[in-house]
C-alpha cells in the first residue's frame, strides 16, 4: 500500500471505495495495522498540519518504499522508522518554516503613549508627532518601508514630512486622515463620539471610516469634525488656537464668549458655564500666551464685566 495513499486515509480525503481498500489491507496482517499505527504517529509528530505548499512527499515516500521492499519488514524494523523519521523530520520543518513565514512578515505595530505630560517622537521618515496628555499612537513595523500609517489615540499634533509615493495616513476609531503635505492637529474623542481635525497648514483628505463617501479636502485654517451620526461639519477659523495644549498661546479676535470658552476648557481641561445664555453671545478680542487658566479667567472677568466661580467640577460666568 502506498504511503500517500494512507497520509490520504488519514486526513480522511479519499472515496468510500478507497477507504474500504485501506481498511482491507489493514485487516490483512498484524504488520500492515503496526506499519499504518507508526506511520500516523510519525505523521502526527510532523504536525497533521494543513498543506501550505505541495513538497514532493508521495516522491519521498516512494523513494522509502524502494529501499524497504528489498528486506523483510520484521527484519529491518529500525531501518523503516529511521527512514520515516528522517522523512517526518524534513516534511516537519518544511511545515513549520512555511506556517512561520507568515509570522515573520506579519505586520506589528509599536505602541507610543504620552501618559500624563506632552511626548515629541520623531519617526523615521523625519515626520514629527506631538502627543498631547494621555494619548497614544501605533505605527507599523514596516512604517516608511512601503506605507506610512499611524493609529491615534486621543490628540496629537503631526508634522508631516511629504512624500509623494507614500501618503501619511492617520486612523482613529471613526475617521481617516491623509495628508497631501501639511501640519494638523487631530482629536479623537472616544466619549463624545467624534473626532477633529484643524489644518495648520497644507492639506488634508478627511473621511469617515464606516461611511467612506463622508468625505471633506480641508485647507489652511480649517476645522473638519466628525460626528457620531456620521456627518462632518467644516468652520472656518483661526486654528492656532487648535493646539494650545502645545504652543500655550491662545488668540481670540472679537470671537463669541462661548467659543472662546470652548476654546480655553479644551487646552486646560475644563468645562466652562453660563448662568445666563446671553452671557454666552458676548463677544471679546484677547489674547494669552502660556499663562495659567485662573490668569485667564481673571482676565476675562474685566474684559465682560462678569464675575467667575471655579468648583472642581466646572467655571461659572455670571453678573
Amino acid at each position: 500500500m502506498e504511503d500517500y495513499i494512507l497520509i490520504s486515509y488519514l486526513k480522511n480525503q479519499l472515496k468510500s471505495t478507497d477507504k474500504a481498500k485501506v481498511e482491507k489491507w489493514l485487516k490483512a496482517s498484524p504488520e500492515n495495522i503496526t506499519y499504518f499505527k507508526n506511520l500516523k504517529k510519525i505523521w502526527l509528530q510532523a504536525g497533521n498540519i494543513p498543506e501550505l505548499a505541495s513538497p514532493d512527499i508521495n516522491a519521498a515516500w516512494n523513494r522509502f518504499d524502494n529501499t524497504i521492499t528489498k528486506r523483510s519488514l520484521r527484519n529491518n524494523y529500525q531501518i523503516i522508522f529511521k527512514a520515516a523519521a528522517a522523512i517526518a523530520i524534513i516534511i516537519g520543518c518544511y511545515f513549520v518554516f512555511r506556517l512561520q513565514l507568515p509570522l515573520w512578515k506579519a505586520e506589528k505595530y509599536i505602541a507610543v503613549s504620552s501618559g500624563d505630560s506632552i511626548k515629541k517622537l520623531i519617526l523615521s521618515d523625519s515626520s514629527i508627532v506631538w502627543l498631547n496628555k494621555n494619548s497614544k499612537i501605533f505605527y507599523s513595523n514596516k512604517y516608511n518601508k512601503n506605507r506610512r500609517k499611524i493609529k491615534l489615540e486621543g490628540e496629537a499634533f503631526f508634522e508631516v514630512h511629504h512624500f509623494i509615493d507614500i501618503p501619511f495616513e492617520i486612523t482613529t476609531q471613526q475617521a481617516s486622515i491623509k495628508d497631501i503635505g501639511t501640519s494638523f492637529n487631530v482629536k479623537s474623542d472616544t466619549l463624545a463620539k467624534k473626532v477633529k481635525v484643524a489644518v495648520v497648514s497644507g492639506k488634508v483628505d478627511f473621511s469617515d471610516i464606516v461611511v467612506p463617501v463622508n468625505e471633506a479636502k480641508l485647507h489652511i485654517n480649517q476645522v473638519a469634525t466628525l460626528f457620531a451620526n456620521h456627518s462632518i461639519k467644516i468652520r472656518n477659523v483661526n486654528t492656532v488656537n487648535e493646539n494650545a495644549w502645545l504652543t500655550g498661546q491662545l488668540v481670540f479676535h472679537n470671537q463669541l464668549f462661548s467659543d472662546i470658552a470652548e476654546a480655553i476648557g479644551a487646552t486646560y481641561n475644563s468645562k466652562i458655564v453660563f448662568a445666563d445664555k446671553k452671557l454666552a453671545e458676548i463677544r471679546i478680542t484677547a489674547s494669552f500666551n502660556h499663562q495659567s487658566l485662573a490668569e485667564i479667567m481673571n482676565v476675562l472677568s474685566q474684559t465682560t464685566n462678569l464675575n467667575f466661580k471655579i468648583t472642581d467640577k466646572e467655571i461659572l460666568f455670571y453678573k
